[in-house]
């Protein structure tokens, strides 16, 4: 009986987490994890949202956007980055990669990417997306020249 009662418990408990995960998500909080390069976590209240971190961090963020714009691919800037000392760090391709494939620094906040109990991408219906959530680091005009440019590299690459 008490495994019955405990199995209801989690299960519910379960629900109602992922209903206020939800929930903030709709209304462009953080649900969790760490903040993108060039943001810092920061709280209001109870909830949690970004604010612009260094303005290194925020610059090497659009030096890379505007990099890919130019038509530069993830080496490249990697090598770059690295022979300025970007950021106090060693820069990979897949880092660079990432940046300029998340949408946060044009200020969306997405939740519910992945299915969290399978681990699976969901589909981009059930993604939850909320503009102007926080402050941009790039605008859309940027993000569309370097999305432009990443997809055009992917496409003549396997040609």
């Amino acid at each position: 009986m008490l495994e019955v009662i405990s199995e209801f418990y989690n299960v519910n408990l379960r629900h109602e987490t992922l209903k206020g995960m939800r929930e903030n998500a709709v209304q462009g909080y953080h649900c969790g994890g760490r903040a993108p390069f060039g943001y810092r976590r920061k709280r209001e209240g109870v909830k949690v949202t970004y604010c612009l971190g260094p303005n290194e961090e925020v610059g090497i963020v659009r030096t890379i956007f505007e990099l890919a714009a130019d038509g530069w691919g993830g080496k490249r800037i990697m090598r770059e980055l690295n022979r300025i000392g970007a950021g106090g760090r060693r820069w990979t391709p897949s880092t660079v990669l990432s940046i300029l494939s998340n949408q946060a620094y044009r200020g969306y906040r997405i939740w519910n990417k992945k299915c969290i109990v399978e681990g699976t991408r969901n589909a981009e219906v059930e993604w939850i997306v909320v503009k102007d959530a926080h402050p941009a680091i790039i605008d859309d005009k940027l993000w569309n020249a370097a999305q432009s440019v990443l997809e055009l590299r992917r496409l003549t690459k396997f040609e």
